[in-house]
């Protein structure tokens, strides 16, 4: 057992961002230069002229170059050109974030997009050819299924004192919106069976081995858990085979919401309504969403003679478990919520602008939730802040660093299935005076969206979300997690085995490198591992591994003790760190930020500030009358329901344009609250701001065009005066 032996974050280094260029580091954050800003300006400018001068330019999605010539050729000769590479329209600084995450870095444009490459901390340790790597000694690593079963016993403990279900899934929710590899499930919808046919089904089966002694499974004949290899740059034909493999990541990179608004235009255009900013919903029992048929999807029957799926996003990755489809409802009811207060306060906007809007303060609200509300509980508000993670000022900033391209680490796509530990393999439902009423199984629901439309499923699950108590965080993981997550499609399957078989399919470094890169001591011995990790399970990994560098990564995460005041060890909170710094300084749409001319106004942050989850819980799940203000912690005397009516949210009249109210004179607000532009008649009146406040020295620039283009050019309306 994990004992509650906790250290201070402080002893351990989890390196700043890299000083580059312009950015200075400084007691109250980064600044910018007089000279730095004239020369975001000269850049500006060049963009802009590339952007008349071009339609559209083709990127690799991988390298992030431009492809012309000998190597378009290259990719065409294999019909290779959709997959590996991606048109891009020309970028200029006056519009916001594509859906398609295009242009979120001027000098990577297609660095963003989905169908990218990961990035790494540090280079992948693969064997010969790209096979999975060898242990030190040359010898196969120890069983993915041995090292689960000795680090964590299978059983079910809940914590009935801090998180309730809607912290495990909300994580969920969010990893899938920025990561989503390219895994082959032909075991799940083709029926392959790695373990018994491997040589005939190809060389992306690597199944997990299943020790004969194993403490659930020696009483059945399962002797090896079907896995296979996620598809890599390489399986497209996109980059030599001679190079390592690189994986590809299905999803944007940063936090849009792509789950719901889709990858590209094709899959925006299917989920919009193309009226007064709407998101199309298919009126069914409860009104959620439209589904699919195609046998295309992970879609399991659920009814007799029916399969029948959601679809939204990117149907690809749209394919969750019965509560991350919940949030994904709630953010798409949420997004017509605001499309139609938004419509209401501002009759002259049309459906484009009022999407793209919605889709912002939509995106925002759940970039606040995660980082504002779920990961202080999680890693400690100080610790955050110690680290530039969060800021305590109400303000915008403008901490932006152009070097920090926008992508994943795989290393946190990785160590972030820590909280895997976290799922309760029972879904309970209550009845609307909170009483409980009956169980759903976690293995034997998955894939089957169309359970929540049975009966008064859905608002019965959600009251569950948030008032059943989440697994402990310990070294005890439920039983349809490690021993029947998929349920009836496969005999058998361990998650968490799986995800230290992934580990090794991505070619992950050892436990040992990252201690190195996170400022631990690298270890030389087992006994250099007590300094963050209990003895007892120091003795396990060594009866496990025989090298210190052969410890896997996930291995080491799971056994380390946590950081004082916070949920996870070391090594975790410093892979989070990093990646948490490249959205906050990486995202060019960061929602704090405010030295752009589509970004929120000081006014308008402060609303989004507001937002939590117990309100967009209250306003998009019609079983939910009362709730606790703390939603993603456990009922408690601190934290008791009240009615939803007493729950604070964001004042949408801060988006007021009063463009609609007004004829002959319009104020547009320059995000600081006593600036305004005025445009006389909205007519040809031309005109550059630029404004230095306080110690950023914050670039503000509005360049004003023609009448006919205005909706096009402020697609951000700003506070009315």
């Amino acid at each position: 057992m994990k004992t509650n032996r906790r250290f201070d974050v402080v002893a351990y280094d989890v390196p700043h961002r890299k000083t580059e260029g312009c950015l200075q580091r400084n007691g109250e954050g980064y600044a910018r230069t007089f000279t730095n800003l004239n020369e975001k300006i000269d850049r500006r400018t060049k963009i802009t002229e590339v952007a008349v001068g071009r339609v559209s330019v083709t990127f690799d999605k991988f390298s992030g170059e431009k492809v012309a010539g000998k190597r378009l050729h290259e990719l065409r000769f294999p019909n290779a050109t959709t997959i590996c590479t991606i048109d891009i329209k020309a970028c200029t600084p006056y519009e916001g974030s594509r859906v398609d995450g295009t242009c979120n870095n001027f000098k990577f444009p297609s660095l963003g997009s989905a169908g990218g490459p990961y990035a790494r901390l540090l280079n992948p340790d693969y064997g010969k050819n790209g096979e999975v790597k060898s242990s030190k000694n040359g010898k196969a690593l120890p069983s993915p299924r041995l090292v689960r079963t000795h680090l964590q016993s299978t059983g079910r403990v809940t914590d009935k004192t801090v998180f309730n279900m809607a912290a495990v899934h909300f994580l969920e929710f969010i990893h899938r919106d920025i990561s989503v590899l390219s895994e082959q499930n032909d075991y799940l919808t083709k029926g392959v069976d790695c373990c018994h046919n491997a040589k005939q089904t190809g060389t992306r089966c690597i199944p997990i081995p299943v020790p004969e002694d194993d403490p659930y499974l020696k009483v059945t004949d399962i002797r090896c858990l079907n896995f296979s290899r996620a598809e890599t740059f390489q399986d497209f034909g996109c980059i030599s085979d001679s190079m390592l493999p690189e994986h590809v990541n299905l999803q944007t990179p940063v936090i849009d919401l792509s789950t719901i608004y889709g990858v590209d235009e094709n899959s925006m255009k299917r989920v919009r309504k193309w009226e007064n900013g709407f998101l199309l919903i298919k009126e069914r029992k409860y009104g959620h969403l439209s589904t699919s048929n195609s046998t295309e999807q992970l879609c399991i029957p659920n009814m007799e003679n029916k399969t029948s799926c959601y679809t939204f996003g990117f149907p690809g990755v749209s394919n969750f478990d019965l509560r991350t489809t919940s949030f994904a409802i709630f953010f798409i009811k949420e997004h017509n919520r605001l499309a139609q207060i938004l419509h209401e306060l501002n009759p002259c906007w049309k459906d484009d602008r009022i999407f793209k809007v919605a889709r912002q303060i939509n995106i925002a609200t759940a970039t606040n939730i995660f980082m504002n509300e779920l990961l202080p509980i999680l890693l400690s508000y100080r610790n955050m802040l110690k680290y530039g993670l969060v800021t305590n000022r109400m303000q915008q900033v403008a901490q932006y660093d152009e070097s920090a391209i926008p992508l994943v680490f795989i290393e946190y796509e990785v160590a972030s299935r820590f909280f895997h530990t976290l799922l309760d393999g029972r879904i309970k439902k209550y009845d609307e005076n909170y009483n409980y009423l009956d169980e759903l199984s976690y293995s034997d629901t998955i894939f089957k969206h169309e359970i929540l439309e049975q009966n008064n499923n859905f608002e019965e699950i959600n009251r569950g979300t948030f008032y059943q108590y989440a697994g402990k965080f310990d070294d005890i993981i439920d039983p349809e997690i490690s021993e029947r997550y998929y349920g009836n499609i496969q005999k058998a399957f361990d998650y968490t085995a799986g995800d230290i078989q992934r580990s090794r399919d991505l070619g992950m470094r050892g436990y040992n490198e990252y201690r190195n890169i996170c400022g631990l001591k690298v270890a030389t011995s087992f006994e250099d591992f007590a300094d963050v990790i209990d003895i007892e399970k120091v003795e396990i990994l060594r009866q496990l591994y025989e090298d210190v560098d052969d410890v896997d990564l996930l291995a080491g995460v799971i056994s380390e003790n946590y950081i004082k005041n916070t949920f996870v060890g070391p090594t975790l909170f410093c892979i989070m760190a990093r990646q948490l710094n490249v959205y906050r300084y990486g995202d060019r749409f960061w929602f704090e930020r405010g030295d752009q001319i589509h970004s929120l106004s000081s006014r308008q942050l402060q609303e989004i500030k507001k937002t939590n989850l117990a309100r967009l819980a209250c306003d998009n799940a019609d079983g939910i009358k009362y709730i606790q203000p703390q939603a993603f912690l456990n009922v408690r005397t601190d934290n008791t329901p009240v009615l939803c009516s007493r729950i604070r949210g964001a004042d949408l009249t801060r988006w007021r344009d009063q463009a609609c109210y007004k004829d002959k004179e319009v104020f547009y607000r320059i995000n600081d609250d006593d600036d305004y532009v005025s445009l006389i008649d909205a007519h040809y009146n031309k005109q550059n701001f630029l404004k230095y406040r306080h110690e950023d020295m914050v670039l503000r620039c509005l360049t004003t065009v023609t009448s006919r283009n205005l909706n096009y050019v402020d697609t951000q309306p700003r506070d009315s005066p």
